[in-house]
């Protein structure tokens, strides 16, 4: 499914059958109807912590190049993480078969890349992740109806998800429960939308909590921004997106410095980026103001491990 969008054909199939040689192929589809331009994807399956090399790319590109008509793409999938060194190996064949007279590019994607693609078509995500659509629906019928319903003080229970729920009304003129009551309830959604990246689905977490940071009303405590920008930081780390992890939790900070987690998600960002001489500062300042900061001193002992002068963590 995830192919027939990719390549806008609804006759990607697989070639051959078990047990027939399938010269490096395993599906194949032609690019936007056009019958000269043909793609082949090959698929890898890796194990925990195992990778493609060299010679398994080079193997699969010379059998790719046996396939007719002749391959205008070739695209090497794995279940392991992309990796740049394999990528930068695939430009390269790129420019080796260019320079032989072969149209034929390469391109190698790890499962983040797939993961990425996967996300933009609707149509793979359900084949991926049947689950994920019907999760989606319902949390943005629940956040439209949370946060569009106006404050209030008459809480009248919980969706499946947990969602706290209100029913419609009018608060009086400087009455703070109703603004009091919402704050509780998007804390809620805040900690239904965790369970999910703690379940991990880091992808469908993320798009709910930018979903509701854009529906935040405009008295949002700082806190509650501190708590959705914060938590889509730690998505974007587990989707290996470190640079946006470190924006948002840097967002994070920003949007409440005094915050008891400001000070472990700073460290975090600081961590992601390998600064350990600033996370172990931060730690020596505060924590001797707050030694009970656990999380802070988690990150620091990381930092310290990563210290050559550090002789004991």
């Amino acid at each position: 499914m995830l192919w027939q969008c990719l390549l806008g054909d609804r006759n990607v199939q697989r070639h051959g059958r078990r047990g027939q040689r399938q010269n490096g192929v395993d599906l194949y589809g032609v690019r936007d109807g056009d019958v000269e331009h043909y793609v082949g994807i090959q698929c890898k399956l890796k194990g925990p912590d195992k990778g493609l090399t060299e010679t398994e790319v080079r193997h699969e590109v010379s059998e790719a190049l046996t396939f007719e008509p002749e391959l205008r793409e070739f695209f090497i999938t794995t279940t392991a993480a992309d990796d740049k060194e394999m990528q930068a190996l695939a430009r390269r064949i790129t420019s080796e078969l260019s320079n032989a007279g072969k149209q034929m590019r390469v391109y190698v994607w790890g499962w983040n890349t797939l993961e990425e693609r996967i996300a933009e078509h609707a149509a793979a995500r359900q084949a991926f992740d049947p689950g994920y659509e019907p999760i989606l629906a319902r949390e943005i019928s629940e956040l439209r109806e949370l946060v569009t319903d106006g404050g209030d003080a008459k809480l009248v229970g919980r969706g499946p998800l947990g969602i706290v729920q209100t029913a419609p009304s009018t608060p009086l003129p400087e009455d703070t429960t109703a603004a009091d009551t919402l704050e509780a309830a998007l804390d809620a959604q805040v900690d239904d939308l965790r369970a999910l990246l703690q379940d991990g689905k880091p992808r469908t977490a993320q798009h709910m909590l930018e979903l509701l940071l854009a529906r935040l009303p405009p008295n949002a405590s700082g806190r509650l921004k501190f708590r959705v920008k914060a938590n889509i930081g730690a998505c974007r780390f587990h989707l290996g997106d470190d640079q946006g992890a470190v924006r948002w939790l840097e967002e994070a900070v920003a949007a409440a410095p005094t915050e008891p987690k400001a000070l472990a998600n700073k460290a975090f960002a600081l961590l992601i980026q390998d600064r350990w001489a600033e996370v172990l500062e931060l730690g020596r300042v505060h924590l001797a103001d707050d030694p009970t900061n656990e999380g802070l001193a988690g990150y620091v002992v990381q930092a310290a491990r990563r210290r050559p002068a550090c002789a004991d963590p």
